[in-house]
């Protein structure tokens, strides 16, 4: 959308385009300077800026940013006087920033006429955000199609890989419910692809009510995800040109998840990465290429991967269904960062 309004007018166009994440306007701003055909972002017309990086030029039409520092610019009086489009994307993630910048947007819209305001979303609930603007408010929906998509649940993975687990604990401040892996896996040969029949039974003639019944949902069980990945790689359900993207709350979890993926996929063919907000924007680069021939690449990321970004041969996802949110402890007027289960909205 941007490109066609920088197409529209290429030399009197000023298009900011505002991302939640700065790993989404990096991106993107990437992404975009590629497709027009220009060496890098920042060296022709497509640049970005987010906290404590920036790629921009005076040729720079088309700038990429996050919401923070767009707040920040609009602190300055005005800021928006050689902008003529501002487009908000991924609007429905209702963040305090993202609702401030829509209110002070608002007000610019009435005092700019020639300042253009657009709200982008493959979410949004339309109605709502064009009331707020105005009942004139044009809207445009542009039809999409999704591919098909086949869910298993955790009796599913239980049948898949004969993984047995045992009732989780929290030892010494370990959450990880992680144990030895003699302790847990069945032999080589029982590790081959189930069917998934419709008893309750695994393949091993264990009752699959009895062994959910073990895992503590509010831990993930390392272990577990560790022999899914060695599984699915061992039975080529990635392929050669598909990778696994496992979704977990932070970093940390990131960290201790690698590390039971290592252990249990000693010596199998796989690119195994890190997504997350505090990797190197050149470190964060590398999910977007492809693995080598006969490597899975397996990717574990935060939620930064379900928005504004891609990851183009993605064909496996792993959600751990937690995320880590920003509360606050009123007794000790401190800011909090818990984690949490992910909403299903």
């Amino acid at each position: 959308i941007p490109q066609f309004i920088l197409e529209e007018s290429p030399k009197d166009a000023k298009i900011v385009v505002c991302q939640p994440r700065r790993l989404a306007a990096t991106g993107v701003a990437t992404r975009v300077a590629e497709e027009r055909g220009e060496q890098q972002a920042g060296v022709g017309s497509v640049g970005y800026v987010v906290r404590g990086d920036s790629a921009m030029g005076e040729s720079t039409r088309l700038l990429f940013c996050t919401t923070g520092v767009l707040l920040r610019q609009l602190q300055t009086e005005g800021a928006l006087d050689c902008i003529t489009h501002v487009v908000v994307d991924e609007v429905h993630e209702r963040h305090l920033d993202t609702d401030v910048l829509l209110g002070l947007l608002k007000q610019s819209i009435g005092s700019r006429k020639n300042l253009r305001v657009i709200l982008m979303s493959a979410t949004l609930d339309a109605g709502r955000f064009a009331a707020y603007f105005g009942e004139n408010t044009p809207r445009i929906h542009i039809p999409g199609r999704t591919y098909p998509v086949k869910d298993y649940m955790l009796e599913d993975v239980l049948l898949m890989t004969g993984y047995i687990p045992r009732k989780q604990k929290k030892r010494n401040g370990d959450s990880s419910g992680s144990i030895d892996k003699d302790e847990t896996s069945m032999e080589e040969s029982n590790l081959e692809s189930v069917d998934f029949p419709p008893k309750e039974l695994t393949s091993h003639g264990f009752p699959v009510e009895d062994l959910v019944r073990r895992i503590d949902e509010t831990l993930v069980d390392y272990d577990m995800l560790g022999q899914l990945v060695k599984h699915l790689i061992a039975n080529s359900s990635a392929g050669s040109d598909g990778s696994i993207l496992v979704f977990l709350a932070g970093a940390p979890e990131i960290n201790r998840a690698q590390e039971a993926v290592k252990r249990w996929t000693d010596g199998f063919p796989l690119l195994l990465l890190q997504l997350h907000g505090g990797l190197q924007p050149r470190e964060q680069n590398l999910v977007f290429k492809p693995a080598a021939t006969g490597l899975t690449k397996v990717i574990l990321s935060t939620n930064v991967a379900e928005t504004s970004i891609t990851i183009p041969d993605c064909t496996i996802v792993i959600d751990s269904a937690r995320e880590k949110q920003s509360s606050y402890d009123a007794a000790n007027r401190m800011p909090l960062l818990l984690e949490q289960f992910c909403s299903k909205a």
